[in-house]
Parts: C-alpha cells; structure tokens; sequence
C-alpha cells in the first residue's frame, strides 16, 4: 500500500504554519513563517520543500485559520475551523490538559477542555495578541523575541492598557520620552497580554489544572509562559509549552485530515500546481470609477491646476 501523508495547514493573520505527519502522527516536516500577504508564494515554498523531503506522494490535507478559507478553495482541500483544529490537537496530544491557552497573531483565546467545555475568543480588537506585542517591540526598537530578554532584567511593572495597541502606545510613549527602562516596558507589555487574557477572556470562570500554552508568542517569549503560570497560580508541572506550540492549529488539522478516510487523497505535486497557479481570489465590492481614464486626462489635470500654483 503506498504511503499516505496528512497536511495541516494553518493560514493566519500574519503568519502561514504548516504541519506534514505520518501515520503514526510523527511530524515529518513543518514551517512557521510571516506571510506578509503573500500567502500563495509562501504555501508554494512549502509545497515545494515537501516535494523535495518525500517526493510526489498522495496526502490528505486539511486548511484551517482565520483567513484560510480562501486557500481551501484554491487547493480544492477541506477546510476545519480553528478552534476544532485545536481541541483535536489537545485531544490527541494532551488528553490531561483541563484548559488551553492560545496566544495568535491577531486573536486569543482561552478553551476549557474538561467540565463544561467552552471556548472565549477576543473580539476584532488585537488587544493582548501577538500584534499588540510586535507594536510595542517596534516602539522599543526590537524585535518581538527580544521581548523575553529585556523583560527578564526589569525591576518594575507599568500600568499599560491592555485592551488596544493604541492606547498602549499611548501609555508607552511618555515613558520612553521619561526616561524608563525598556526592560520594565517590555515586562509591563507582557504582564498587560497576561491580564487580558485571564481577565478579559476568562471573565472570571477559573483557570485550573493542566493548561497548554500555545501560539507562536508563547513559543518565542518563554517570559510571556512564565508570568502566565504566576498570574494564574499553576504549580510545577501544571503549565505545558509542547515542542510544536506554535504550528499547534496546524498539526490539529492535519490529525483531523487523518479522521477524514472518505476525503480522496491528492498528489503533492498536483496540490502544489493547484496554489501555484491560483489567481487572487474575487469580491463583490464596487468599485469606484478611476480618477483618470488615460494619461491624456491625468496630464490635463495636472497642467490644470498648475495655472493656480502660488
């Protein structure tokens, strides 16, 4: 019988993973980069390292994300939404956790496993995200890894708001101009993401047990998974940052591509034509007439106004 592999891949906001497995659920390949918008040159680098490790073999695929649909379509693949794609992983790869903490690109989210289950996403706003610490990073002239660096030698937490990275540029900006540490700042940003997700998403239902940490933050800024275990009184043990916590939702959907035996495998090669050659796909928004027609009417425009030229 010839070999079947299983993709997840996970299209976000800002960031493309991607997860290839076996099986035996091993993680054979896998990929987490910033799309920068380009989200077809990028799964087609993917596909095209795929290639390269295990040749044109058939695989199921899977998408999930939170702009990943359009992909689906393009790659003629299932689409899961992320949150399934998420308790599949925690189900199969952490069957002890009671919770789940995600931290995203442009979203958070907190999932209780056990219980009750339930799952608290923020709203449109980045407050508390991933995004939220790459504003301040730049404002601190670092990148957003660094964060856990400087963070680690501060001496003293600032009240930074926590909701928008508006106003918490608002907040940071007089402390710059003061003279503060960016040490402090860096750990007052991370204290901030810490108290909106557990206030703000958790509204007060505890956090207890077990609880996963997950998403390409916590992945990259150990101190951001540190002053998550104090906020929420986790003894030793009870905190789990996995190996793959920040291609998580992608390999979540490849192991879901797997629950799906009545999806008809594809060729690596035929999935990686098929985004190759996608064209950007359409909307139904109206569009306005353009200001000049031709040249001859911008060059008549311009030659207008320069009458008027003080």
């Amino acid at each position: 019988m010839e070999k079947i592999y299983y993709i997840g891949l996970d299209v976000g906001s800002t960031t493309a993973k991607i997860a290839l497995i076996d099986s035996d659920n091993r993680v054979i390949y896998s990929k987490y980069e910033r799309h920068n918008a380009r989200v077809n040159e990028l799964v087609s680098q993917y596909f095209d390292e795929i290639l390269a490790l295990v040749g044109d073999a058939e695989a199921r695929i899977c998408v999930t994300g939170s702009v990943g649909m359009a992909t689906a379509e393009q790659l003629q693949a299932e689409f899961v939404q992320e949150v399934v794609a998420a308790s599949v992983y925690a189900r199969t790869a952490h069957p002890e956790a009671k919770a789940l903490i995600d931290i995203g690109g442009e979203d958070a989210k907190v999932m209780y496993l056990s219980g009750n289950p339930e799952q608290r996403m923020n709203a449109t706003c980045a407050g508390g995200t991933g995004g939220f610490i790459d504003t301040i990073a730049f404002m601190l002239g670092v990148r957003s890894s660094d964060m856990s660096r400087l963070a680690g030698g501060a001496s003293r937490i600032y009240p930074i708001a926590s909701r928008c990275a508006v106003f918490a540029q608002t907040d940071v900006r007089p402390l710059l101009n003061a003279g503060a540490k960016k040490g402090d700042i860096a750990a007052s940003v991370l204290e901030a993401v810490v108290r909106q997700t557990i206030t703000g998403l958790a509204c007060g239902r505890p956090i207890e047990g077990k609880v996963i940490f997950l998403g390409g933050p916590l992945q990259f800024i150990p101190d951001l998974v540190r002053r998550f275990q104090i906020g929420l009184g986790l003894k030793r043990g009870e905190g789990i940052r996995p190996r793959w916590a920040h291609i998580f939702t992608a390999h979540g959907a490849a192991l879901y591509a797997g629950e799906l035996p009545e999806s008809k495998p594809t060729s690596l090669g035929q999935l990686e034509e098929r985004i190759r050659q996608a064209d950007a796909p359409e909307d139904d928004l109206a569009r306005l007439d353009p200001l000049f027609a031709t040249d001859e009417e911008r060059k008549a425009f311009k030659k207008r106004h320069a009458r008027v030229d003080f």
